[in-house]
């Protein structure tokens, strides 16, 4: 199976605007560029606030967390991440790694939008 991403954009009166990416597929070594160019594109835009929605992410190799990660980082990006409808094999994944931490896990997108409320 291939990776795709799908766009949907909120504006939340008083937060702005919030991006939430529909991942699809499995997030390999491969399809990281698409990710990547996702990511930079909106940091370019100064847009800090994004969702992704994993629901429909069969799976993610390390070098995908990595760049979960580095985006993290990213100084335009100061709102953080927040990450919804993660698939228990994948949160497994995360939280054996410790990252459940540093990557904020929320059950759902409305809650995920009101979370920078």
């Amino acid at each position: 199976m291939g990776f795709d991403i799908e766009i949907e954009k909120h504006q939340r009166k008083g937060i702005g605007e919030i991006i939430v990416l529909k991942l699809k597929g499995d997030l390999k070594q491969d399809y990281l560029p698409l990710l990547d160019n996702a990511f930079q594109n909106l940091s370019e835009q100064g847009i800090g606030k994004i969702i992704l929605d994993c629901a429909d992410l069969n799976s993610i190799t390390s070098s995908g967390l990595g760049l979960l990660i580095n985006m993290t980082q990213n100084p335009n990006i100061q709102q953080g991440i927040r990450l919804i409808c993660v698939q228990k094999k994948i949160k497994s994944l995360l939280d054996l790694l410790g990252l459940g931490n540093r990557l904020k896990i929320i059950e759902d997108k409305e809650k995920a939008l009101a979370s920078w409320g």
